[in-house]
């Protein structure tokens, strides 16, 4: 198989991971801002279906690492989409990892919304509410940056400063049943970073953090 068509394999692996991540996220926070158990439930599927796309997206990204980066250094090489295709490994890394973490995260949102429908329920604080909005909003704009390969979509993530605000504002301050929803949202957020950041990388060649795939898990 020539290293193109295991790129667009890679890629249509990458992207059903992040369909259904981006998925789980949604529905985590319809799930608490709605007090829906069934929206919390949804969170759960596709749990095992984003266990076996991450496997088998390292297992790809192992082996074209090793072919993409030989061809960026051959000198009798005429493949001009070495770079990019070693870009997109790497990147692709980071970015299924970042997609795992949301989800993980996702489904402890929907854990703690269960177990507070258990108990007396109280509403959600204006600010974690705009918190869940933001968060939601800036992981669908990551996804449509990766499926539309466009930069502008990753950056105006990255420059985004209402995240900023919330995280850096000491004046916020959450009740105790809202804690678990704010770390986890919180762990939401930073992974949608990281995803940006990686595309950024892969379409631009800068910001790479990932040096070798055998850090993968």
């Amino acid at each position: 198989m020539n290293t193109q068509k295991q790129i667009r394999l890679l890629r249509l692996s990458l992207l059903d991971m992040a369909k259904l991540s981006q998925r789980a996220v949604d529905y985590a926070v319809k799930g608490y801002k709605l007090g829906s158990p069934e929206f919390c439930r949804f969170v759960h599927r596709g749990e095992h279906e984003i266990r076996e796309l991450r496997r088998k997206i390292n297992d790809h990204c192992r082996r074209l690492f090793i072919e993409t980066n030989s061809l960026r250094h051959d000198p009798l090489g005429e493949d001009p989409y070495a770079d990019t295709n070693h870009r997109f490994v790497l990147s692709t890394l980071r970015i299924s990892t970042a997609l795992q973490a949301a989800s993980t995260a996702a489904a402890e949102i929907a854990h703690h919304t269960l177990l507070s429908l258990d108990n007396v329920r109280f509403p959600g604080s204006p600010t974690l509410d705009k918190f869940c909005r933001l968060v939601n909003r800036l992981m669908s704009l990551c996804i449509v940056a990766l499926f539309k390969e466009e930069v502008s979509h990753a950056e105006a993530v990255l420059q985004n400063r209402e995240l900023a605000c919330i995280f850096e504002n000491p004046s916020v301050r959450h009740r105790r049943d809202e804690l678990p929803i704010s770390g986890n949202l919180k762990q939401i957020a930073a992974q949608v970073n990281e995803i940006a950041g990686a595309i950024i990388y892969w379409l631009e060649g800068t910001e790479c953090v990932l040096e070798s795939p055998t850090s993968a898990v």
